[in-house]
């Protein structure tokens, strides 16, 4: 994990193709670098992949996948490498799909230089059918432990969920916010019309479509 997640860049770019950054999603990023080396791999063999669950426990990532023979099947997963660029003064994080595409260095929101992670996955890191019903067996398999059974039914919970995830104890010491209860602030996200889970890469993290600006004017509303 240490060379996905940013400690050994050089590492990370000599095994898996791809430049990490350090932020507070950077096991999301590890997961997205590995899939991205992985849809590589297998286009060279004209094959796509489709991931269906993944995460990243302790101290290792792990990915299952399909593997689709086709050269069209090689094409759509090609399309869905690109990169993932994060503002650290702000903690903005645009999504840009295609490898070929402009790159901006300035965060639009702040006007900061932005980090640039990739080329890794863009696309679903989750088959949302596929964790509903691996969730759905585990009332019949008792021999499946307690922290798996956890671990499930959180990825089934933030599987519909968009790339990336905001680590509040991170956010809020950069940006000197009072760290709010995880629950109140899903709670308070979802009441104002925000998708939001919480997710298995971080206890003190969420998974949500609102921007971070919305996020950071929930966490201000719930300190006073």
């Amino acid at each position: 994990m240490a060379p996905l997640c940013g400690v050994h860049v050089k590492a990370c770019v000599r095994k898996y193709g791809a430049v990490p950054i350090r932020t507070g999603y950077s096991k999301e990023l590890a997961v997205r670098i590995m899939l991205g080396a992985l849809a590589r791999v297998a286009s060279a063999h004209d094959m796509g992949i489709r991931p269906l669950l993944c995460h990243a426990t302790d101290h290792y990532a792990r990915a299952y996948c399909l593997l689709i023979r086709g050269q069209g099947k090689a094409n759509d997963s090609v399309s869905e490498l690109g990169y993932i660029a994060h503002c650290p003064s702000c903690h903005h994080r645009e999504v840009i799909k295609g490898l070929t595409g402009h790159l901006g260095t300035k965060c639009p929101s702040c006007g900061s230089d932005m980090s640039l992670s990739g080329p890794l996955w863009t696309g679903k890191i989750f088959d949302e059918e596929f964790c509903r019903r691996v969730a759905g067996e585990l009332p019949g398999a008792p021999w499946v432990s307690r922290r798996a059974k956890k671990l499930l039914k959180l990825i089934e919970d933030e599987a519909p969920g968009p790339p990336t995830y905001y680590a509040l104890p991170r956010l809020c010491d950069d940006l000197g916010l009072r760290m709010p209860s995880i629950g109140e602030l899903v709670e308070t996200l979802r009441e104002r019309g925000w998708w939001t889970s919480r997710t298995h890469f971080d206890p003190q993290g969420i998974r949500t479509e609102a921007p971070v600006e919305e996020v950071v004017k929930a966490i201000k509303d719930l300190a006073y």
